[in-house]
């Protein structure tokens, strides 16, 4: 067994996962209670970024070997990376109670905190880490950012005085810090080790609520790269000013960059709510045989939709081909197709038995759409009568650039520019959680015709469990 294991290590280590996949089934058919088996099949299954077939695996493992302190440790960033922190923290905590003194497991149990915004014990599981020989510049890192969101700007400085500045990551932290701590001086310091990374160190600064030297940061990187639309887009937001067109660059670099961490992060820290509410209120809209998942991203919708509706048919859009790769993983899309959903054009192109839907999801695609109001109505004008139409918006100025990079937009003008609907469903709840405070949304389901006898219900607040 031994050399069966090493021998699928060793092909993990070098990328082959196919090979590695065919012998671990291979295994299991002939011995399906093996759990070195089940946990280098969840190995695997992370390294092919599959998370949800990764913790089935590695959940199996710990159900045959319960004291495995590695296949817990596993879990818990299988965990994390699936948006399930709490989850991760206990999992972390007992693989360190099973086996005191690995780094690694420390690690993983800061990573946790950090997804629950619980700095302090995150600053304690990287440091003692660190005591026990893990990566100083990784630790150092992560310190550094706990004690900066704990305000304890001496003990972030000592992190960071450790590191080596040629570390771009270093830099920034060592910026964002200066900044915070309205340490000037460090400011000067640092700002000659940037390196032309004005436009990611503007962004991180964002990021802590740094408004006003990320104005200036982002002028800075513009004034040496004017042509850089995402960027000019990422000031004009900063600024406060009304979005004049879409900006598919950035979204699309956007979303490819953050694809890999995209499940953890939103259902992690950004206690994101969509899932959740689709499972509580789409039973009620059956029977539905195609659903339209515009923007789906990774396919957080898609479980919720399978759920509901097993027998439909799911196609998915976006312009992030990454995005896309984790929504394939996934297993719930008849189709997905790479485009840009703000032309409806497109949708002329479709196979024409993928052109019928009677639900469309446009779940936090609008704060992409500048102007939202024509695309919709004519959107609309696209899909069969009766169609529903699901969709968030973030309430506020109409049109107008979030610092955050989202066009707020205001439902009522929305709905007042649309061709004949009934509105179903009106409420504001809960759609994420934002540097620690809840951002309210606002939930619409639309029908693209007037429907006879159809309900409407009425305008819940913030504080609503519908």
């Amino acid at each position: 067994m031994l050399d069966r294991s090493a021998e699928i290590l060793t092909l993990i280590q070098q990328g082959r996962l196919s090979p590695a996949l065919a012998r671990l089934k291979l295994w299991l058919s002939k011995d399906p209670n093996s759990a070195p088996a089940w946990h280098l099949l969840g190995i695997v299954q992370l390294h092919r970024s599959d998370y949800n077939a990764a913790e089935a695996a590695l959940h199996q493992a710990l159900q045959i070997s319960p004291t495995d302190a590695y296949a817990r440790n596993n879990r818990a960033l299988v965990l994390l990376r699936l948006g399930r922190a709490e989850e991760s923290r206990r999992e972390a905590q007992a693989a360190i109670d099973r086996q005191p003194g690995e780094p690694g497991f420390l690690a993983n149990l800061g990573y946790a905190c950090e997804a629950l915004r619980d700095y302090h014990d995150m600053a304690d599981a990287f440091e003692q880490a660190l005591a026990l020989g893990a990566d100083p510049q990784e630790c150092g890192l992560a310190i550094a950012k706990a004690r900066r969101q704990l305000t304890q700007w001496n003990k972030a400085r000592e992190a960071l005085a450790a590191l080596s500045l040629t570390d771009p990551e270093v830099v920034t932290e060592t910026l964002v810090l200066a900044h915070a701590s309205g340490d000037r001086a460090a400011v000067a310091r640092a700002e000659p080790l940037c390196q032309d990374d004005w436009d990611g160190i503007a962004a991180a600064l964002v990021k802590a609520g740094q408004i006003e030297p990320a104005v200036d940061y982002y002028q800075r990187h513009l004034d040496d790269h004017p042509d850089d639309a995402s960027a000019r887009y990422l000031l004009e937001a900063l600024t406060g000013q009304v979005a004049r067109e879409a900006n598919a660059a950035y979204v699309s670099s956007v979303f490819d960059n953050a694809a890999e961490q995209f499940d953890q992060h939103l259902l992690g820290p950004l206690d994101y709510q969509v899932p959740a509410w689709l499972t509580r209120q789409l039973p009620a809209w059956a029977p539905v045989n195609q659903v339209w998942d515009i923007g789906c991203g990774t396919g957080l919708a898609a479980g919720p939709v399978k759920q509901a509706y097993p027998a439909a048919d799911l196609i998915g859009f976006d312009l992030s081909a990454a995005m896309l790769d984790q929504a394939k993983q996934k297993g719930h899309y008849r189709a997905l197709h790479q485009l840009d959903v703000r032309d409806p054009q497109v949708f002329d192109a479709l196979p024409a038995d993928q052109q019928a839907p009677d639900l469309v999801l446009l779940m936090d695609v609008l704060i992409y759409v500048p102007d939202a109001s024509r695309w919709l109505a004519n959107a609309m004008t696209r899909v069969p009568e009766g169609c529903r139409w699901v969709i968030t918006l973030e309430q506020g100025h109409h049109e107008r650039i979030h610092k955050q990079g989202r066009i707020q937009h205001d439902g009522d003008a929305l709905m007042a520019a649309l061709p004949p609907h009934h509105c179903l469903h009106d409420e504001l709840a809960p759609l994420r959680v934002e540097a620690g405070k809840t951002v309210v949304g606002r939930w619409l389901v639309l029908v693209s015709s007037p429907v006879a006898g159809a309900e409407h219900s009425h305008l819940t607040d913030s504080n609503s469990n519908a």
